[in-house]
Formats: C-alpha cells, structure tokens, sequence
C-alpha cells in the first residue's frame, strides 16, 4: 500500500489511512529551536495523527516561505546540524508497566514503521520524556530501535536537526483498543505482531519458535488478581503434575531481574497459564504450536471501588 503522497520540493508526505488507523511518513522534517517544522510554499494544514494509540493528534509546525531560495538561505543561517536517517514519534504513556508499554506504547509506534516498508531498518524513536531510563521498556527501546531516544520536549536548542524520513500515526492501535475480533491490530493487514515478535527476539539473541518439548514445559504466573486461597491451589497443581510435565509457578517481578531473563524462560514454553491483565501480555512472544490458558478472574477485591464498572452482582471472595 503505497497511500496517498504530497510534495513541495524535497519535503513529502505520504499518508496510509485505513479505517481509523492514520499514518503518515514525512521526508525532511527540521528540528528548530527545539521544535519541529514542515516547510512549505503554501499555508497547508497538516493531518493530526494520533501520538499514543487512540488519543491525542499530532502534526509538525508548518513554516510558511515565498519560494526555495528563502528556505535555502533559512537553513544557512544554521551553521550546525544533525541528520537522523530515520525516526518514528509517539508516546509510550505508561512504560513502568512492562506490558502496556510493549504493546500499546511501542507496538503501535513499530507498526506505523512496517506500514512504511521499515521492518528492519535502525530507527530513533522520538517520545515524551522518560524520567525514568532504568526501566525494562527503556532497554527494550534502545535495543529493539538500534538508538538512544530522543525526547521530543527536550531537543538540543543549540544546533539543527534534520530529519530525513519521520513516521508518525499509531491509530487505532496498542492492546487497549477492542476492535470487532478481538485482535492486536496490524497482524491480518501488515503481518506486524509476526515481525515484532521475530525483531524483539533477535534482538535479545533468543530462539525464535523452539519445537515443542516432549515433556511439556508449564509455566503459570503469579498474577495479582490471584487469591491466597488461589495461589494455594495453584501450588497444589504443580505439584501434583510434576512428574507428567516440566511445570512451575514463576513471578516475572520477583524471580527475573531482567527483560532478557525473562524471555530466556519464555523461550521454550509450550503451556502457559495466568489470568488477566499484565500477566497474560507476553503471550504474543510464545513459540509457535505453545498453548496460552486464561484462568479468567472473579472480581471480588476491587468491585464498587476503584473498578466499579465490573460490577459483579453478589459476588463473594473463596
């Protein structure tokens, strides 16, 4: 899909709109003074595209000259510039939480990079300030992307950054959109939760699509939504299969002190049971052939309080 393509001079853009899920690729953006411009001969208005799944749009500054000249003689007055061969810009909301990260922050932003063709290439992702860069997301980020981010409320004011290719638009997109199937968008369309699954793993060095054990290997886990009483049985199942199956109860948080851990255990799973939530995100990096079994949760702790849209008539805690 090649979309829909505007040009004035060597500054393009390219947009791809497929029922609700805008994106468009721009050629030669400039980062002035610390805020990004599109340069035109015309007083255009520019498409907004969504920066975080569904939420808020976003489109460059538009600066407006008589002719090409005067952008030439514009770009002269900057003696010092940085070329960025090719970048992608959004939001990534909530990157403390390991799985909403993943795929409603960094997912969204890739997809919008392989509607354009990117699947491999290195890129810089352009975001809102991370305060925190000790984080998991941060290190999958730069791992994933080949670059250091770049923050987009913080660029040096000093000098002129040239962005040669930016892509922007998530759409509709990320896990906490529902569409009609029930599907992470972008897989059917692009094939794109394929080929994040396969980059992120390559990335890390881990196996992609191991066979599946002779002697399963299980693993559930620990879920917050899970009772004492829960947890006790759970417990109980380990123990009472461990001689038919390779099984465990595991705590991502507790047990793994890093992302890269983390998958190394997932790598050669073939049954893998939690509940709801966080806890059931990295279902997408599971071999092929691997089984995935939701244990649904009962609201009992947080009905009519800080959830009170799941209300669940006369429920009672076990």
């Amino acid at each position: 899909m090649t979309g829909v393509q505007t040009c004035a001079l060597p500054i393009c853009y390219r947009i791809i709109n497929t029922d609700n899920q805008l994106s468009i690729e721009y050629k030669n953006l400039y980062s002035i003074d610390g805020k990004i411009y599109y340069f035109s001969l015309t007083d255009i208005v520019l498409p907004l595209v969504n920066k975080f799944t569904d939420s808020y749009g976003w489109a460059p500054i538009v600066k407006v000259f008589l002719n090409e000249k005067d952008i030439e003689d514009y770009l002269f007055l900057f003696q010092v510039k940085q070329e960025v061969q090719l970048s992608v810009i959004g939001d990534n909301l909530w990157y403390g939480n390991i799985g909403h990260a993943l795929f409603d922050g960094f997912y969204p932003l890739y997809l919008a990079l392989v509607k354009f063709g990117y699947i491999d290439d290195k890129f810089v992702l352009i975001s809102s300030d991370w305060d925190n860069k000790k984080t998991m997301s941060y290190d999958i980020v730069t791992k994933f992307s080949g670059n250091e981010l770049m923050e987009y409320n913080s660029l040096d004011k000093s000098k002129i950054i040239l962005f040669k290719t930016l892509v922007a638009g998530t759409g509709m997109t990320g896990n906490r959109v529902i569409n009609k199937e029930y599907t992470l968008y972008g897989e059917k369309e692009y094939g794109a939760l394929s080929l994040f699954k396969q980059r992120l793993l390559k990335a890390y060095n881990i196996e992609i699509d191991k066979p599946i054990n002779k002697k399963y290997k299980a693993i559930i886990i620990r879920n917050k939504r899970f009772s004492e009483y829960e947890i006790s049985v759970i417990h109980q199942v380990v123990d009472l299969f461990k001689d038919e199956l390779d099984i465990k109860f595991i705590d991502w948080y507790h047990d793994y002190s890093s992302f890269e851990d983390q998958l190394k255990e997932l790598e050669d799973v073939d049954i893998h049971i939690t509940g709801p939530g966080t806890g059931m995100m990295y279902m997408p990096f599971l071999k092929k052939g691997a089984i995935n079994i939701n244990l649904g949760y009962m609201e009992h702790t947080q009905t009519n309080t800080s959830r009170p849209n799941l209300f669940i008539k006369n429920s009672t805690a076990v």
